[in-house]
């Protein structure tokens, strides 16, 4: 049974049932704007990244990117590069990551999955109207 809060948001009774106003996508534009702008400066300045195949990846419609990163400076490879908004599920422990650069992923809204767990916010995020 739906509920309105004051707010506008509703609010499902029903815990079965996704609340998917509180899913807006993509999420936080400006801040992603910013990483990513710093990302790509970063990587004109310190590297020589060629991107094969590009023509292979739709131009529109949903779209999974599943990667197996060596490295913690993968993912900020994949945000520089992506031409559409991404979201990421990510270990929330990064075990063999230095510690300043654990602050990234919570500036950019990574959802948090412990490993052999589920993450229920992260799978309403996923099947949310976009």
């Amino acid at each position: 049974m739906p509920v309105s809060l004051a707010d506008g948001r509703v609010i499902m009774k029903n815990p079965n049932q996704v609340n998917h106003k509180c899913y807006p996508y993509p999420r936080r534009r400006a801040l992603r704007a910013l990483l990513k702008a710093g990302i790509n400066l970063n990587a004109h300045l310190l590297t020589q990244i060629r991107i094969k195949g590009k023509e292979y990846l739709p131009a529109d419609g949903p779209l999974i990117v599943v990667i197996n990163h060596f490295h913690f400076l993968d993912a900020a490879v994949l945000i520089g590069a992506a031409p559409w908004p991404l979201e990421f599920l990510a270990d929330f422990e990064m075990p063999n990551v230095p510690p300043v650069m654990k602050l990234f992923p919570d500036l950019y809204g990574t959802y948090d999955v412990a490993q052999g767990t589920a993450n229920l916010d992260a799978l309403h995020a996923a099947v949310a109207d976009r």
